[in-house]
């Protein structure tokens, strides 16, 4: 028997068992994962805390660690603190609104729109768009669906509380100690190959660190963008708006369609008391025109920076990735597309460079 053949027999089994544990053990992998993604976030200022000296004093490792931490929950939790009394003040606004009412000045868009659905063939002759409306809503609230909505959000709440403990736990000790995650790999590693694992865990932090951070960036100044243009025309709650929308943005592609649709909804509940044609719907479409520019503008400046100075990748590139992410795993998948691929040309400028086209994709690594 060869000595290839006898390898083969040991790293295919090897790599079945390795692909069981990880399909198993899935979900304490992505605690992990995201604990990783959150140290690499966190060394920046860990690095700094550790060059702070007051004479000979230096700060311990595990004090800088928590700072470090404490520090990146202090900015999501107040992030959020800054953003729910807005989303609470708009939920109570949409609490308030007379449905009677909105149903009465919607009334005349609503038959035009069933008559050209009608002439289409996209509704029967006999149906009306109000009795396919509420047919939909009755099934969405009955009795049955909302105890199993109920149920499912005690369910998710608890798996929500175990997980964000485990990923602040594991975050602490990878943020104290910047070689346990590198050093728990390496375990599973030929000591043949620990040095070109070591320079891939390496890279990849530094790239995907200044990604995440830019994605941040992102987001921050779409939020800032759309909520100028929501109020240069003048619709209320631009500060809302913008929010959703910013948010919505690091969906690839269907997010500014989602936040656009969301916005044009939002401005047409304000502004119930209107007249429809005169005021509510040239405002829907000017919203619409804030979130088209907003998003040219981001697609044009802040998106080319992020991707060619963060994960060093070529415009195209990226979006190539992106179709390729969302026809895999569809809008998860398209989120997911640029660290994953990221990662994978730091590996592949190791262990691949002998291909062309690999030595292509990863010149700039």
């Amino acid at each position: 028997m060869s000595t290839d053949y006898r390898r083969w027999l040991i790293v295919v089994p090897v790599l079945l068992i390795l692909g069981f544990v990880v399909w198993s053990f899935s979900s304490i992998i992505t605690y992990i994962l995201i604990a990783a993604v959150i140290a690499f976030v966190g060394h920046p200022l860990m690095d700094l805390l550790q060059r702070i000296r007051i004479g000979k004093y230096r700060m311990p490792r595990f004090l800088g660690a928590l700072i470090t931490l404490l520090t990146l929950v202090g900015v999501v939790v107040g992030f959020f603190y800054a953003f729910v009394p807005i989303l609470v003040r708009q939920a109570a606004f949409f609490a308030e609104i007379d449905v009677v009412e909105l149903i009465e000045g919607l009334e005349e868009p609503i038959q035009q729109f069933q008559l050209w659905a009608i002439e289409r063939g996209f509704i029967a002759e006999g149906e009306s768009v109000e009795q396919i409306i509420a047919t939909q809503l009755s099934s969405v609230f009955s009795y049955a669906n909302v105890s199993d909505l109920f149920g499912r959000i005690i369910g998710i709440a608890g798996s929500l509380f175990i997980g964000v403990f485990a990923v602040l736990f594991i975050s602490f000790f990878f943020i104290k100690d910047e070689h346990l995650f590198t050093n728990a790999i390496l375990l599973f590693v030929p000591d043949a190959y620990h040095e070109k694992i070591t320079t891939i865990i390496k890279d990849t932090r530094y790239l995907l660190s200044r990604y995440f951070i830019g994605v941040l960036g992102e987001i921050i100044f779409m939020i800032t963008l759309l909520t100028l243009g929501g109020m240069i025309i003048g619709v209320k709650n631009a500060f809302f708006i913008g929010f959703i929308g910013g948010l919505m943005n690091i969906i690839p592609y269907l997010g500014p369609v989602i936040g656009a649709s969301l916005g044009a909804l939002f401005v047409a509940s304000a502004n119930l008391d209107a007249s429809f044609y005169d005021v509510t719907l040239p405002l829907m479409f000017s919203i619409v025109i804030v979130f088209i520019v907003c998003n040219l503008l981001d697609n044009i400046f802040i998106q080319p920076a992020i991707y060619s100075t963060s994960v060093k990748s070529h415009p195209v590139e990226i979006f190539l990735v992106l179709l390729v992410g969302g026809s895999l795993a569809g809008i998860l998948g398209m989120f997911l597309a640029i660290p994953t691929y990221t990662f994978l040309r730091v590996i592949a400028k190791q262990f691949f460079s002998g291909f062309k086209v690999i030595r292509k994709i990863t010149e700039r690594i």
